[in-house]
């Protein structure tokens, strides 16, 4: 009998960039790196990381995305 292993989820860490603005106000911008499951989705990211920052500044609650960048964090320099 061959035993069963289980494999668990591989993580990624992603560094993202958000701003957000409203225009003729002002510009709201902030950085960090998450990590994220398989089954994650760009969008749903994008949704919680927005939440977050409308959480801690809710007059920016109707801004329009100016920028959004979500890449991997990991850098692999050399093809190494």
């Amino acid at each position: 009998m061959m035993a069963e292993y289980e494999l668990e989820p591989q993580l990624v860490a992603y560094h993202w960039v958000l701003t957000l603005t409203r225009p003729g106000f002002a510009m709201y911008t902030q950085y960090g790196v998450c990590t994220v499951g398989p089954r994650s989705t760009r969008h749903g990211v994008f949704e919680d990381i927005r939440n977050e920052m409308v959480r801690k500044r809710p007059e920016f609650a109707q801004a329009v995305t100016l920028f959004f960048s979500l890449e991997p964090n990991d850098l692999v320099a050399g093809g190494r």
